[in-house]
């Protein structure tokens, strides 16, 4: 029974039946085009949800790119903010129409226009001047360098708490978090003082050290 559950799990019966094309180019997007198309369904296939509200729970930043010029900083804000004070995740939507060329985008949307006469040529003038503030000004140089990080630290108080926290426990316990791996301090620095600090704590150290007082 066990062996047919883990057959079935990995497919090994349809193996058997169907081969495996392991030169083929394709993708399983092509799949999902070819459903789409025979639905009559094209570009309208995609529909939109309120992702900003969805996300923003959980997310430190929550960003919405509406034309290509905005793209390069938006996501430097994002970056810098998912890795400023305590790490997290940002969110940034890109809608299909930032992500395609011009060309593209403007025979899609004037292909829409649904009326004729004076409400068609308004409809057609706002499309057109849609679709140039889209990409006005897209390709100009812009910096791509980092944003300064926010990395927080340890007040002098708080590490002098620690410290004293440390040397009147028995049998102290740390529990570190993924934020000490974090930079500016290499993870090698901080094994290296624990380890230091387990050192420190041995009883023939301690007497070691006190010894040494006493001489002076």
């Amino acid at each position: 029974m066990l062996t047919f559950v883990a057959s079935h799990k990995l497919g090994l019966t349809y193996q058997l039946w169907h081969q495996v094309d392991t030169q083929s180019p394709r993708h399983g997007g092509e799949s999902v085009v070819e459903v789409l198309k025979a639905h009559g369904k094209g570009r309208e296939a995609l529909q939109d949800i309120d992702e900003l509200s969805l996300f923003k729970p959980l997310c430190k930043f929550c960003a919405t790119v509406k034309t290509v010029r905005e793209i390069v900083p938006v996501l430097r804000k994002a970056i810098a903010v998912a890795q400023s004070d305590t790490l997290g995740p940002v969110f940034v939507e890109f809608p299909l129409d930032v992500l395609y060329p011009y060309h593209l985008v403007k025979r899609e949307q004037l292909k829409a226009q649904a009326a004729k006469g004076l409400v068609g040529n308004m409809v057609n003038l706002y499309l057109c001047h849609y679709v140039a503030n889209l990409f006005a000004g897209a390709w100009e140089p812009r910096d791509r360098s980092p944003l300064p990080v926010r990395v927080p630290r340890a007040t002098k108080g708080q590490v002098q708490q620690c410290v004293e926290l440390i040397s009147r426990a028995k049998k102290p316990l740390l529990l570190l978090g993924s934020q000490v791996t974090s930079p500016p301090t290499p993870v090698e620095v901080l094994r290296a003082a624990l380890e230091h600090m387990k050192e420190e704590r041995q009883p023939s150290n301690r007497k070691q050290r006190a010894t040494s007082v006493h001489r002076y």
